[in-house]
């Protein structure tokens, strides 16, 4: 018999001559009825004993092997000593008004062939005086494949998790706080790191333990103060009687009394407009990564979070500044509905609460017009949408965001100073870009009948938009030098060349540097644009018809001037009014 407190628990009695096989040593184990798991040291040594079986692959009735037979026979005669084992069922002895706190601490630790978790009720009175009171205990075998001793930590950490969340939910007592115990350094790093940066096996276990339990509750402890490593490693019914670890659980002043120290310091008042000037960052993205730099040397923040965190830093700051604190409760932002979040950001309210749409999007963050970063916030989602009309900005701006009077913030932003080649008063293809479109299929010369891929070489002038297309055969250096020549022969030599990054520029620019050490070479995008009227007019003209290079030659004098021919300001209605600008008044005069 097992005496607890006047409670009487059944222990099996009379089976000592029965046959030693694995079926004896499973039913034997199993009467042993210990619902609150104190014999948990004891019993997870028969565990181990049947696990060995397993993996040696003995059946059932076999004769057990002589060192397991041993071991079993050792185990089987400390049954008469459990009599012994007394242990106070009576959590709390007194009225609950005369306790000042209540804690639950658990404990967790893991063997090479075992792991366990023990739970216990800590009492503060209120003279001082601390009481620990055994609750509940779990042990469980290693898995037979064999895992690193860190890993088998964070599965009784696991099981710890479980066991104390089952107990706060079940005990009908005024739990103050929570707190975890585990001797493992490595498992703690992973319990309080992100689950998604690890292997499955870990992330499953690492993520189940953050939504059971909170990474304020998971604490450090030595080895020797670790009451779970007797529910890990086992321990004879004869000693767990005197173990008062196990019992009394964590000593008086130990590990299970959280500390609490205070301290005193000063410090100055300043907010982010003090510390960092906006005009010196040109774009959002940029602000973002210098704030994370700062954020990461002050509080040596994990990089993943750095940037979000410096994100939520200049929102809060920003919220501030609008709208002062208390912003929730304002009357004029009332139309909005809102409210703040966990991190203090004050988010636009709704009747979206139960949509299945991303909270950012049900509740966007509420951002006042007229702002700095707003402007910035406004100018980053603009390039990221390649730079869109208003409409489709505002439309992926408020994703996250609610701008007040946003369509007007929008069209405030506006787009960076032009270059002075774009605006200095010259004639036409003095400053241009050149860029190749197509391939255009078309008929070899004579009787065949054989397509040849042709590329057009396209030259724009930044100052008046004109543009002069040579056909190629190839967008090969060479072919495009000799429509470069072509082109300066007719056209003039220009002072500034521009292109993109294709490697037949970059090739072409290495030839013409030293002959033409006068003439710059950058790179630029406005001629994309011209390309794309240039397509959709070959689209039109030729269609699925393949023409001879004489005739795309015409083809594509044609379609220069027609594009050159488009007006470059609005046509008026009123008929005193003069005719409108074209590229060709520039070219030809008309």
């Amino acid at each position: 018999m097992l005496k607890t407190g006047g409670t009487v628990i059944p222990v099996p009695a009379g089976r000592y001559s029965d046959p030693l096989n694995k079926r004896t040593l499973l039913s034997l184990t199993a009467t042993i009825f210990d619902l609150l798991g104190y014999l948990a040291p004891f019993t997870v040594r028969a565990k181990m004993l049947l696990q060995l079986l397993w993996q040696e692959g003995t059946s059932w009735d076999d004769p057990l092997p002589v060192p397991v037979a041993a071991v079993w026979r050792n185990w089987k005669g400390e049954l008469t000593n459990l009599a012994q084992v007394r242990f106070d069922r009576a959590c709390i002895q007194c009225l609950l008004m005369e306790w000042v706190h209540i804690d639950l601490q658990g404990f967790s630790d893991a063997s090479g062939s075992a792991y366990g978790a023990v739970v216990y009720l800590r009492l503060v009175h209120g003279n001082g005086k601390v009481e620990v009171r055994f609750l509940a205990a779990k042990s469980r075998v290693a898995m037979i494949k064999k895992l690193s001793l860190s890993r088998l930590e964070l599965m009784a950490a696991l099981l710890c998790a479980r066991l104390i969340t089952h107990v706060k939910r079940e005990a009908d007592l005024p739990i103050r706080s929570c707190f975890c115990w585990s001797d493992s350094s490595v498992a703690l790093c992973w319990i309080r790191s992100d689950a998604q940066r690890w292997k499955p096996f870990m992330a499953n276990r690492v993520r189940e333990i953050q939504e059971v339990t909170s990474s304020d509750w998971w604490r450090h402890c030595p080895t020797q103060d670790n009451q779970a490593d007797l529910a890990s490693r086992g321990r004879p019914v004869s000693k767990l009687s005197d173990e008062s670890l196990w019992d009394s659980g964590p000593r008086e002043g130990g590990v299970g009394a959280p500390k609490t120290a205070l301290i005193m310091t000063t410090s100055l008042k300043f907010d982010l407009w003090s510390v960092m000037e906006i005009t010196r960052y040109g774009s959002y993205g940029k602000l973002i990564r210098v704030t994370a730099w700062c954020l990461r040397f002050i509080s040596n923040a994990r990089l993943p979070m750095e940037t979000r965190e410096a994100e939520k830093t200049w929102i809060r700051q920003v919220q501030v500044s609008a709208y002062g604190p208390g912003s929730h409760r304002r009357k004029d932002l009332q139309q909005f509905n809102p409210c703040l979040d966990e991190d203090g950001i004050l988010r636009v309210g709704g009747r979206l609460t139960f949509a299945e749409l991303p909270q950012e999007t049900r509740n966007p963050i509420l951002l006042p017009h007229g702002d700095e970063v707003v402007k910035l916030l406004i100018q980053h989602v603009h390039e990221q949408q390649l730079h869109a009309g208003v409409n489709q900005t505002l439309a992926a701006t408020r994703r996250r965001f609610w701008i007040t009077r946003g369509r007007s913030a929008v069209k405030d932003v506006q787009m960076a100073e032009l270059p002075p080649e774009r605006t200095e008063a010259v004639g036409p293809f003095v400053y241009i870009g050149v860029d190749f479109a197509g391939p255009i299929l078309a008929r070899s010369d004579g009787k065949s009948l054989t397509l040849l891929k042709t590329y057009v070489c396209v030259f724009t002038c930044m100052v008046v938009r004109t543009i002069h297309l040579e056909l190629v055969p190839d967008m090969t250096v060479h072919s495009f030098l000799r429509a470069l020549r072509r082109f300066i022969s007719r056209r003039g030599r220009p002072r500034l060349l521009q292109s993109d990054n294709f490697r037949t520029f970059h090739l072409a620019s290495r030839f013409l540097k030293p002959p033409c050490k006068s003439r710059n070479w950058k790179c630029g995008g406005y001629w994309e644009r011209l390309v794309r009227s240039i397509k959709v007019a070959l689209n039109y003209v030729l269609g699925r018809c393949h023409a001879k290079p004489d005739k795309l030659r015409t083809v594509l004098c044609e379609i220069e001037a027609r594009i050159n021919d488009r007006p470059l300001t609005i046509v008026s209605d009123r008929p005193d009014d003069q005719l409108a600008l074209t590229p060709a008044h520039f070219l030809i005069g008309r």
